[in-house]
């Protein structure tokens, strides 16, 4: 009395990780040569390159299956001394600009470090 079970559903495809992971690394490079991943007033932190890159959910969840994109975004990162070096070099910049005087004090008070 039971009618034969109709097949509903297909097989899920697998997803092709390394397709995913260099699709994800060209988006990052195509970012980089357009200039979206230029951040002038802040830091370029990896949490930021990750925001920016338009996947922020896919790169925090599978950071384990995109070890390229990681690797990319790691070396675009900005470290904290960097910052700070960039920072200084802003100041001197705009400091010889405005023709005032290059006082040690006055480019770190300009920069904002401490």
């Amino acid at each position: 009395n039971k009618p034969d079970s109709v097949y509903r559903y297909e097989k899920r495809q697998l997803i092709d990780w390394k397709r995913r992971d260099n699709e994800m690394v060209n988006h990052l490079k195509h970012l980089k040569e357009v200039g979206s991943l230029n951040n002038k007033s802040g830091r370029c932190s990896m949490s930021w390159l990750i925001q920016q890159s338009g996947r922020r959910s896919l790169l925090e969840k599978k950071q384990d299956k995109l070890p390229c994109s990681i690797k990319f975004i790691s070396r675009l990162a900005e470290s904290p001394e960097s910052y700070r070096k960039r920072r200084i070099d802003q100041a001197i910049e705009e400091l010889f600009a405005n023709h005032q005087s290059l006082r040690t004090w006055v480019i770190l008070r300009k920069a904002g470090i401490r």
